[in-house]
């Protein structure tokens, strides 16, 4: 039976409950010196590469499977995906375990990635509340936002007790998001999937569209930027802290760095609605983009306290980014090929960093610990990748305005946060 209007209502209202429960990752403020303990350094960069490398190889067939099968469907895997990888690497021993469980996680981002947006659009769409997705979208990231803050301030202090319980906790988290997506409906597609070879070349075809080929190469910039501040933060406190013969705090340290940044990740969602209004989407990403690698700028100059309180900032660019994205890019694209084209979007993020990870695990080879002088040999050139890009994205910025100015825009803004 087509859902009717008790089931759109019931899924908007459970959609925000999902977002939270998914975002409790308690693993957040320890995972690489959960791995240096057990592995060589080396390893431990690789086995962070396993977890975007197996998000990589997931990324469009889960869009393909969403928009085939459907997105609750997905969503349930990446639940059931992430309660999985969290209990094996809590539960297991040695390289092969912690590589199994970085795949299942990577494969639960994969899972989760284009399916969720996708199904809010589709369901305020089958209600005729298109206007509504912004305010919605930017609503269910603060939620995911305070879960992801919440769970890091918790697991970086349980680190201290047993570094396996951030990990126990987090496949408990991840049961809850799967009995939250159980309960989620998604209103019928009109629109047939084709083929994965069709699908395939409907993406290509809507990267043709200057606005959407625009987007995806700023996107791919933002992700990669936005994850070098996670990746490196372990390191890069222990860097700061070792002088102060404090690094053994390093975990609960970042627990608390991480919890502010998702705090203020969701305090300023509100923000990129406000900033898309006012100055337009290709501006507003613009700006998101080049605060982020400000960012990792101010990393590269090397560990100082003061930096560190600046990284709280790194969740800001992307969530004023995000409803943004979802706006411009959602009505440019066919019911069918949505979840497809998402996933696309985000493996070409993902596999960026992915391939940037293994470039710097390469430079610090050798090395018997992730210090400073490592991390000064990897961040100065994300800053000078990130600064070509945005200086190239400005050069082509006023055509990709005029196409989304009113008149010929596509999307409307009329719902507040």
């Amino acid at each position: 039976m087509d859902p009717g209007v008790d089931d759109l209502e019931r899924t908007l209202r459970r959609y925000p409950v999902y977002q939270a429960l998914r975002g409790l990752l308690f693993w957040q403020p320890m995972f690489l010196l959960f791995f240096a303990a057990r592995v060589r350094p080396d390893e431990a960069l690789l086995l962070v590469a396993a977890y975007d490398l197996a998000a990589v190889l997931l990324e469009v067939p889960s869009g393909y499977l969403a928009d085939a099968v459907g997105r609750r469907f997905t969503l349930l895997l990446s639940a059931l995906t992430a309660a999985l990888g969290a209990g094996v690497i809590a539960l297991g021993d040695g390289l092969p375990a912690l590589l199994a469980g970085q795949a299942l996680l990577g494969a639960a981002a994969a899972f989760n990635s284009g399916s969720d947006a996708a199904l809010l659009w589709e369901t305020l769409a089958a209600a005729g509340r298109e206007g509504e997705f912004a305010a919605r979208d930017a609503a269910a990231r603060r939620l995911l936002l305070v879960g992801l803050g919440a769970s890091a301030l918790t697991g970086g202090f349980l680190a201290g007790v047993d570094d396996r319980l951030p990990y126990l906790l987090t496949a408990l988290a991840a049961g809850g998001a799967l009995a939250a997506a159980a309960g989620l409906r998604e209103p019928p597609r009109a629109r047939a999937v084709e083929r994965p070879l069709g699908q395939a070349l409907g993406v290509a075809r809507a990267a043709r569209d200057p606005v959407l080929l625009w987007v995806l190469v700023l996107w791919v910039g933002l992700t990669v930027l936005n994850h070098v501040p996670y990746a490196f933060l372990q390191p890069y406190l222990q860097a700061v802290l070792r002088p102060l013969a404090v690094n053994a705090a390093t975990p609960a340290v970042a627990g608390v760095v991480i919890a502010a940044t998702m705090l203020l990740g969701g305090l300023f969602l509100p923000l990129g609605v406000t900033l898309l209004r006012r100055l337009g989407g290709p501006a507003t990403l613009l700006l998101a983009l080049v605060a982020q690698g400000a960012l990792v700028a101010a990393m590269a100059l090397g560990p100082h306290p003061a930096i560190v309180a600046l990284l709280a900032l790194r969740m800001v660019p992307e969530a004023v980014a995000s409803p943004v994205l979802g706006a411009v890019v959602h009505p440019r694209l066919d019911a069918g090929l949505r979840a497809t084209y998402l996933s696309a979007q985000s493996l070409l993020g993902m596999l960026a960093f992915s391939g940037s990870l293994a470039l710097a695990a390469a430079a610090v080879r050798g090395e018997a610990d992730l210090d400073a002088p490592a991390l000064a040999r990897v961040l100065p050139a994300y800053v000078a990748g990130g600064a070509a890009l945005a200086l190239l994205l400005a050069a082509t910025a006023r055509p990709i305005a005029r196409r989304l100015a009113p008149g010929s825009a596509s999307v409307r803004l009329d719902h507040a946060v």
